[in-house]
Formats: C-alpha cells, structure tokens, sequence
C-alpha cells in the first residue's frame, strides 16, 4: 500500500509564570511597578489588577500616584498560544502617608532659656525629623522638639517631617527662629535721698530693648 500522508506534530513548551515580588506595600501617592521574573519573547504576558488595570508585557505599565483603590491582588497569566500557565500573583497593600505638618514655636528666643518646636496637623505619625536650615538635626518620638539651652547656632529655618511606618510626610513649611543675646542691663540712682522722697532709678541703655 501507499504510505500515510506525514503528519506533523509540535508539542509547545507551557509556560510557567512567576513574579519578581509576592508582595508590594507603597505609601499613597508611590508608583506600583509589576513584574514577571522571566522574559520569553515567545510567550505573551498579561496582567490584570483591581480598579480596572490591564497591561500586557512581562514589565507592564507603572502605576503612579496609587490610592486605596489600587490595592488588591495582580495577577500574571502567561500564554504560549494555546497553552497557558497557572496564575501568579502580586498581592499590593497601600500605607497611609501622614498628613503634612506644621511647626508652631517662638518667632524669637533670648539666649539660655527652653527652646521648644512643635510638629501639628499630622497626628497619626510614629517619629518626627527635624531639620535645621535643610540638615536633619534630630528625631524625636514625640510631636515635640525640646532642648534645655538656646543658643545662636539653633537660630534659622526649622522644618519637620512626620513618619509613620514606611511612609514619609511632605515637608513642612519652614518657620525662622531667631535666638536674641543675652546682656546685663545696670540699674543706678541719683541718691542718697532722705526717708520719704522719691526714688528714680535708671537702667544701662540697651539698643532696640523695650
């Protein structure tokens, strides 16, 4: 008899997906980036996510600026025509980011007494920097910034970020603290004066004090 015709078989590799994080925690306002751990320019990747999201490619598009809406499972389907894998998933947590805080204190302190700052308006924060004309100057667990002495090098602009977790707050606006010197002011009279008269008594002249 005549041969069969030959029949042709080809048997396709099924992909398997797999991500480059389990698990993803950004701060409100982040960016969320996706992403598959292999890139087979053969195989076809698509993802979908909560609030709609939908991007093929094994690097998908950046989600900017995320809200709770984002948060949720992402999922990776990878497909070698008619095969497919199992789904693999990126679990994303959105962290709330303190609200902006304002630094309420004395416009101007003398030399040698309290100097005391304090961080309102972001209630919910775990620790508070403190800068000093840019520079971290320290962080304090409480809303409150407290140092026993002022002196002329805390004089300047003071600004105060709030943290809580992972999350930063934007920086505060900056408020200038000015720190006055100390001076001696004299006190002289006139005298002696007898039982009864009055006294006048007169102070050192200090410039610009009141």
């Amino acid at each position: 008899s005549n041969p069969s015709p030959l029949l042709k078989i080809t048997v396709l590799e099924v992909p398997l997906a797999s991500v480059k994080d389990l698990f993803l925690s950004p701060c409100e306002g982040d960016n969320i980036t996706l992403g598959s751990s292999s890139n087979n320019p053969k195989f076809t990747y698509q993802w979908t996510g909560p609030a709609g999201y939908a991007s093929p490619g094994a690097n998908p598009l950046i989600i900017n600026n995320v809200s709770n809406s984002n948060a949720g499972n992402y999922l990776l389907v990878v497909s070698n025509g008619k095969c497919v894998s199992d789904t693999a998933i990126t679990r994303v947590a959105i962290f709330e980011r303190p609200s902006k805080p304002q630094v309420v204190g004395a416009d101007i302190l003398c030399e040698g007494v309290i100097f005391t700052l304090v961080a309102t308006s972001s209630p919910n924060a775990d620790r508070f920097e403190w800068y000093l004309d840019g520079k971290l100057f320290t962080t304090t667990i409480d809303n409150n910034l407290t140092l026993p002495n002022a002196q002329s090098s805390l004089q300047g602009n003071w600004t105060v970020r709030s943290i809580r977790g992972n999350c930063n707050s934007l920086l505060s606006d900056p408020k200038f603290v000015a720190i006055s010197d100390s001076f001696q002011v004299g006190i002289s009279n006139p005298g002696p004066v007898c039982m009864g008269d009055s006294i006048m008594l007169e102070a050192t002249f200090v410039f610009n004090a009141t």
